[in-house]
This record gives C-alpha cells, structure tokens and sequence, in this order.
C-alpha cells in the first residue's frame, strides 16, 4: 500500500515487514497508523464546543449536516485510502464510555480518574470493526450472507465498549424494527454493557439528530424506539423506529431467547457463562431460519473459568463453522492446524511504557507497539511465577498472548498442567489428525 494521505497528512503505512503480522489471517493489511484524528473530527469538535453543528437547528445546512453523518454511519469512512467501517465511525464519534482523558499535548491517557467521554483509535479495533462489518454484510459485503463472530481475550481491551456504542448503540438507532439481545449468565456480568449503551443513547437524545422516545416501554434492561398515539377512532397505538434492546440473565432458565426475532444476540462475559452451549444452541432459531443466518450472534469473553463457562467458549472458538460462526486461520497457537475464532492477545493495546520508560506501548494514534509490549509481559511473568502457582496460572488466563493460555485449566495440582494443558490445545487445534491416528492404531490391531 502507498502511504494514505489527505493533502500533505501522512495517514497511515504499512509497518516493517520484520515484524509478525498479527491480522496476517484476515485480507487486511497490518498498518500504522500515523494520523488518526482525522477519524474523530465530529467528537473533537464537540469536546472543544459542546455541540456537533454550527448550523441552527432545521435549517438545510443543519439537515445537510446530519445527513452527511448519517451516510457516513451507514457506508464508512474514507481518508487518503484507509477506511473504517461506518460502526466504527459512530463509535468514534458518537458513542460515550468511561475511560481516562487524553492529554491534549501529548495524546496519551493521563493518570487520573475515569470520565465519560469519546473513545480513542486504537489498531486492534480497527481491525475487529472491519470484521464485525463483514459479519453484518454492510458497507462493501451487502450482497454477503450474515454470520456470528466469537472473541477470546485478554482483559481490558474495550470490547464491552465496542458493542454498546458500535453494535447494540449502533442497531438502535440505524436498523429500523430490530431486536438486540443482552444475555448473560448472571445480571450483573452484563451491567457494564448496559451502562455503556445508556450512555450512547442519551448522548445521541441530547445532542444529535437522532433522537428517539421510548414512550412504551423504557425500563433500564428493556426499552423500545417508539411513541403512542391515538388515531381518529379514539384507539391508541403504537409508533416510530421500533428498534429495541433487552437484556436478559439466564442463570435460571436457558430458555429465556425463545419466541424473540432477534437481529443481534450479545453473549457477554461468556467465559463466566454456564451451559453457554445449551443457551446458544436453544436460542440459535431466533437467529437463524433453517441454514440461513437472519441475524448475529455475537459471543465474546476472556477465559479462566473452564469450569463454568469457559468449556464451552473454548469448544466454540475451536470449531466456529459447526455454530455459525467465522473462521479464521489460527495464527495464535503454536504449530496449530485448522481454524478458530477471532483472538485479542494481551500486546494489543497495553498501556504504558518500557521499563526503561523509554517508549510507550501504545502511541497517541493509537498504535500497539506488541515486540515491546511482549516484552513487559514476560518481565510481569518472571515476577508472578515466583508466587503462587493456582495465581500464576490464572493471571496467564487474564493476560494470554494466545488461544491455549487463555484457555489454561486453572488448579492447584502439584503437577505441569500448562503442559499437559499445551498438549491438549494441540489436539484441540488438529482434531482430524489425532483421530484419524486413534483409528489407523485401531484398526490394526484388529486386523
């Protein structure tokens, strides 16, 4: 690629082919980015004004406005040659979270309390709401079948975020009549997916275009775009958008999904999630008609808890295809065969500095620096694994640099169970082989 630029503004480069690709399976190229303000305008306005437009209100520089926002929203957003997905414009721009401020001089977080405010560019994002695109078929896949996507990660990187403002936010108020769901094995694993939305959609009611009611039902885990009328008869009804979310716990009953229609399914914090595959599999024809995807599901988590739901996220991320899911060439795991899920190591977006503090892990254009963050890592590791070993395995969990460590059965066993472990993922990761072996040693014994 030649370097993207808007008149003289480097945008982004390809980084030194030295490096490992990280996104080496996907069909887009591993950048760094060298300007991405130009990404946020509208949100760096509004923080320096308190408004989006200049324009008054209903006037046509007004409606222009808004309706270049909304194209934008729907079709993405091209700068010299790079482009993000219109998801990922909405969130940069429209959508609130909690998170540290930037230091306007340097672009950095500073070290203070969180507030609300616009998220930040970060790369692995950029990357995952192209994804996220291509499962919606929007932007350049309209004419692509729909599929689910299921995530394994490392804590921390934003990704409860990206779905309140860049997906539940986003259906809310661009996809007329549709239906997101929030299921989560207890209430409170979903509170901050919850919180998040709100924060996404008041901010949208006060101060853009779109604002929509919620005059039928609007309770905090379940509301809907839509206002009551009375028409001549005297009969009251019901109109308006008719988007709506709920949020729904299924610790007691894993039949809680039957009967909804829905466009979008959010399994959240599916690592802690018991009998994920018996909820998947219920709910499955909410989303899906015959073979054919009429929604998203959507199933993300980091691992830790195998006990719990962390089973069954690994059975999911593994084999992808089986429940409709895409799949990626798995790049994670050492000498693996096949495909799996989308992984977020921890060296994507790790805050802070070498230890020599001589360069920051993540830049102000929101660029990981993963060969130093790696390095951190292992520092981190060699300290941990002097203490406990139950506590030194379930940190890796938290913060894997792939798939099998995130996975890791965590227990207190005197023995190497992160070998054992390693060996398991090998079989995870190559089925075909290892039963095909099993079979060959059968059938010649037998013979």
């Amino acid at each position: 690629m030649s370097r993207a630029k808007v008149g003289s503004i480097t945008v982004a480069e390809p980084w030194d082919k030295n490096l490992v690709n990280p996104v080496s399976n996907t069909n887009h190229e591993y950048l760094k980015f060298i300007n991405t303000a130009v990404f946020s305008q509208e949100a760096r306005h509004f923080l320096r004004h308190g408004h989006y437009c200049n324009a008054p209100y209903g006037s046509k520089d007004w409606t222009d406005y808004w309706d270049e926002q909304e194209k934008r929203c729907l079709d993405g957003y091209s700068v010299g040659g790079v482009r993000i997905s219109g998801r990922h414009y909405f969130f940069l721009n429209f959508s609130m979270l909690k998170a540290r401020p930037i230091d306007p001089v340097t672009g950095l977080e500073k070290d203070a309390k969180k507030i609300i405010t616009f998220p930040r560019f970060l790369d692995h994002q950029y990357y995952l709401f192209l994804e996220i695109e291509e499962c919606f078929a929007e932007g350049p896949h309209k004419e692509s079948s729909l599929q689910g996507i299921i995530i394994a990660k490392s804590r921390r990187k934003g990704i409860s975020f990206v779905n309140s403002g860049g997906v539940i936010g986003y259906n809310y108020n661009f996809v007329q009549a549709s239906l997101t769901t929030i299921a989560a094995y207890e209430s409170v694993h979903y509170n901050t997916l919850l919180n998040g939305t709100h924060f996404v959609l008041n901010h949208l009611n006060k101060n853009t275009d779109w604002a929509k009611r919620r005059q039928k039902v609007n309770r905090r885990d379940h509301f809907r775009a839509s206002y009551v009328y009375t028409d001549s008869s005297g009969v009251e009804l019901e109109g308006g958008y008719m988007s709506e979310v709920q949020a729904k716990s299924f610790k007691d009953d894993p039949f809680k999904a039957i009967g909804d229609s829905t466009y979008t399914m959010c399994f959240e914090e599916a690592g802690r999630f018991k009998g994920l595959l018996d909820a998947y599999t219920i709910a499955e024809p909410t989303f899906r008609d015959g073979d054919i995807m009429t929604g998203v599901p959507m199933i993300w988590g980091t691992g830790g808890d195998i006990e719990a739901g962390g089973k069954d996220l690994e059975e999911m991320f593994y084999n992808p295809s089986a429940y409709g899911l895409k799949a990626y060439n798995n790049i994670y795991d050492e000498n693996a065969v096949g495909d799996c899920g989308w992984f977020i190591d921890d060296m994507w977006y790790m805050p802070g500095e070498t230890k020599d503090r001589s360069h920051v892990l993540v830049d102000e254009h929101g660029n990981s620096y993963r060969d130093l963050a790696e390095k951190v890592l292992d520092d981190k590791r060699a300290v941990r694994s002097t203490g406990s070993r139950t506590a030194y395995r379930k940190f890796v969990t938290q913060q894997p640099k792939n798939p099998k460590e995130a996975f890791l059965r965590v227990d207190s066993s005197p023995f190497d169970t992160m070998r054992a472990q390693s060996r398991l993922t090998n079989i995870l990761t190559d089925q075909k082989t290892y039963i095909n072996s099993i079979y060959t040693a059968k059938f010649v014994i037998e013979s």
